[in-house]
């Protein structure tokens, strides 16, 4: 029989913490963004050399899939603005903007014609104040299809140098202009803005040249 010296000198053992029954509980509030899995190696770091209570667990945090940024590139130019087409492309922008808003996807809006591509919403936190961009768009000059490819490929390649992941794109034009020499580096859906008379459907001669999806811009359920 040991004596009280013996029993004093047994070595203590360390409760590592709550059965395994509760470990997949989490009932602590403001926490919905974390997952029922035990982060052992913070949990631990924490609370190294005490018995752990249920409330001292960390518990590892969910990977919440975001939607990917949201590049909407315009075709300004006369002939994509011409007639009812300015009034259609505002109010699917204004839709699209407005959804991006709630859903607090990253957004950027790009307007080009002529020989300027200008960034009217620069990638990062959607606004909640596009419509007075949107009242500043005008059509006039020509399509410059291939500087607008540049311009959104550098925008794409940098984003998802930051981000590691791609941009989605939705380019709005009527698809008149030479053909582009320059492919687009992120998946796209072209819109066509063609409302004239006579069309001449180049859009989707182009959607087929890049490997994009296409669709009309009457057919857009945002319109």
């Amino acid at each position: 029989m040991l004596s009280s010296g013996a029993e004093s000198k047994r070595p203590l053992r360390k409760k590592i913490g709550p059965s395994r029954s509760h470990h997949l509980q989490n009932t602590s509030p403001g926490q919905e963004k974390l997952s029922t899995q035990i982060h052992w190696v913070q949990t631990l770091s924490s609370s190294p050399h005490i018995s752990l209570k249920k409330e001292q667990l960390r518990y590892k945090r969910k990977h919440v899939k975001r939607s990917p940024a949201l590049i909407l590139a315009v075709d300004c130019s006369a002939s994509a603005m011409v007639g009812a087409a300015l009034h259609h492309v505002k109010g699917a922008l204004d839709t699209l903007l407005k959804t991006a808003y709630l859903e607090r996807r990253s957004t950027a809006l790009i307007r080009f014609s002529g020989q300027r591509v200008d960034t009217l919403i620069p990638l990062g936190k959607p606004q909640k104040d596009y419509r007075s961009v949107l009242a500043s768009i005008r059509g006039g000059g020509g399509t410059p299809l291939d500087l607008a490819f540049k311009h959104i490929n550098t925008l794409c390649k940098h984003h998802q140098r930051q981000s590691l992941t791609q941009a989605q794109l939705m380019l709005f034009t009527d698809g008149r202009s030479p053909t582009p020499t320059i492919s687009l580096s992120s998946p796209a859906l072209i819109i066509d803005t063609e409302y004239h008379r006579i069309p001449l459907q180049r859009c989707k001669l182009l959607a087929s040249q890049m490997g994009a999806d296409y669709i009309h811009l009457r057919d857009l359920p945002t319109v």
